[in-house]
């Protein structure tokens, strides 16, 4: 009996095959309500390479509502023994499955780990089709992360270009947004089988960057309908309405697991147009690719040139990635080095804006992750948001010598001196290697100087930046525009060396980025009953007079003193 069947079901396989080609799904759908329990279906992903083959499962039921009202899943039992083995596949998201010939969804949910019996949630056909180009709202993600019920199947990211330390700083970060970084990836140059036309269950990736850093997630085809397709059969990000490229993708092989299995990938050329990402899947149109950002990041050892997707959380994140990577393989031939790093944003019709940063040592480097992405990421979440830079420039600079500094001493002639006296300031420092750099500098004492509270203080540039009322950081609701915050940017005293500063005491009302002094008290009513969010009064020291010394060192210094002029 199962011998005479077979040939039935092989001229079954071919025609469905058949119905899969010339890139155009022309198979009837099956409605939710016609399918029924014990009914056998086949699922079309690649293993391997690029072709799609066919496994089967068992039609368990279909569970109603399992992602909130009216959004209901079919279970299916994956009886095909190399699915059992390692179950739903990270990058199996939107595998097709046909019921007796006819289209019925796409693989898209996992429903709990370690199943002695392996089973997957299928996106019903009508929801995935509902995703391309109907007029949604962005759809909530409140499956993702329940751990009472289905999870959609992992969407592995590729990461090329980037070291493991590099991307685990990251890793929190990036699976916050529903994607799980896959243990290995690469990126081809999109010739050969990577360049054939995609069909249902043919793989495809959603690229984050491409070039010498290359990120994508890679999911598989559902629906082919000419120019467009449908993919994932859940979200990728959850990002609704959006602009990322489409890239060709090969599956080297499934690592198989029992906890999550992975279809590791190369990600080749960009093909098309991500422009939407659902709770039902994602969509997109095959042609033109969207502009990306060049990035290019100049390091002692190598320079790195990428471009990057233009979005306003994926863009610094990836930048600060690449950023990292530079650093972390600048800085491995010492504790004592110190690298610089700048940043330059250029945008469309608004000033450059330059971010600098210094690093010391090994240990330093462990908060900068998170440094670097909360300034890399302010320019693009403020209200101004939707303007992205049109390039990214960054240097990393590597100083060879002892760049960490303690200050040790702060000798000053005098500090009460006569109006019109020079005061010499001598500053003696010790290093991680047993050197001694000094500096010193002469204030030249003016008149007006005299009566006031004023202060000598020695510290670094951003502990001044912040006893004058600046912050380290504006909340993006204390920006009025993109050239305020460039301005703010741009004004900030550098981090290397110290500040030998004259100040003064006193009261201040922040409005912004801006730091009024002595604002009349009518002013400053008026101002935090309109707006108490955005107006604060403090105490503030006034710097006078200031000299940066010791350039190019890192230095650990606080020390204010009074400092009194008499007539």
């Amino acid at each position: 009996m199962t011998f005479l069947l077979r040939p039935f079901l092989l001229l079954a396989l071919a025609f469905a095959a058949l119905l899969q080609a010339n890139g155009r799904d022309v198979v009837d759908t099956l409605p939710l309500e016609d399918i029924r329990p014990g009914q056998m279906g086949t699922v079309w992903t690649v293993f391997q390479g690029v072709e799609p083959e066919p496994f089967y499962v068992r039609v368990v039921g279909v569970l109603q509502n399992a992602l909130g009202p009216g959004r209901a899943l079919i279970i299916c039992e994956l009886t095909d023994p190399r699915v059992q083995k390692m179950g739903a596949v990270a990058g199996m998201s939107g595998s097709p499955l046909y019921i007796n010939g006819r289209y019925a969804g796409a693989l898209s949910y996992q429903l709990q780990r370690f199943e002695t019996v392996r089973h997957a949630g299928f996106t019903p056909v009508k929801d995935l089709l509902e995703v391309n180009g109907a007029p949604l709202s962005n759809a909530p993600l409140s499956s993702r992360g329940n751990t009472n019920g289905p999870e959609p199947v992992a969407t592995p990211l590729s990461v090329t270009g980037l070291s493991s330390d590099v991307t685990a700083e990251f890793k929190d970060e990036l699976e916050s947004l529903g994607v799980v970084l896959a243990p290995v990836g690469g990126s081809a140059s999109g010739k050969g089988s990577l360049s054939r036309p995609l069909r249902p269950g043919s793989p495809v990736a959603v690229a984050l960057a491409v070039g010498d850093v290359s990120i994508a997630a890679t999911g598989t085809v559902s629906w082919v309908d000419q120019d467009r397709i449908i993919a994932f059969g859940h979200p990728m990000l959850g990002l609704g309405k959006t602009e990322l490229p489409l890239a060709h993708a090969e599956i080297v092989t499934i690592l198989p697991s029992l906890q999550n299995s992975f279809k590791i990938a190369n990600t080749g050329a960009l093909i098309g147009t991500l422009t939407e990402d659902r709770l039902s899947g994602i969509a997109g149109t095959l042609g033109p690719v969207p502009r990306m950002i060049p990035v290019t990041v100049r390091a002692p050892e190598r320079t790195l040139n990428y471009q990057v997707v233009r979005h306003d959380r994926l863009t610094p994140m990836i930048c600060a990635a690449s950023v990292m990577q530079a650093v972390r393989g600048s800085n491995a031939h010492g504790q004592t080095e110190a690298l610089k790093v700048t940043a330059k944003f250029r945008f469309e019709g608004a000033p450059e804006l330059v971010l600098e940063n210094w690093y010391s040592g090994q240990d330093a480097l462990q908060g900068a992750a998170s440094t670097l992405l909360a300034r890399l990421a302010l320019p693009l979440q403020g209200p101004f948001r939707g303007l992205l830079p049109e390039s990214i420039d960054v240097e990393v600079e590597r100083v060879f010598h002892d760049a960490s500094l303690t200050l040790d001493t702060v000798q000053a002639d005098t500090y009460q001196p006569i109006a019109g006296d020079t005061v010499r300031i001598a500053l003696g420092t010790r290093g991680t290697e047993g050197s001694t750099p000094s500096a010193e500098v002469e204030i030249h004492v003016p008149g007006d100087w005299a009566g006031r509270k004023l202060d000598l203080v020695v510290t670094t540039g951003p502990m001044l930046d912040r006893l004058s009322g600046r912050a380290d950081a504006v909340p993006p609701s204390q920006i009025r525009d993109l050239e305020s915050l460039v301005s703010w940017q741009n004004d900030n005293r550098r981090e290397d060396g110290v500040y030998v500063a004259v100040v003064e005491r006193s009261e201040a009302l922040l409005d912004e980025t801006e730091v009024w002094e002595q604002a009349p008290g009518s002013i400053e009513r008026i101002a935090r009953k309109a707006d108490d969010a955005r107006f604060a009064k403090r105490e503030i020291l006034v710097p006078l007079w200031s000299q940066h010394v010791l350039e190019g060192h890192l230095v650990d210094a606080l020390v204010r003193r009074p400092f009194q002029v008499n007539e």
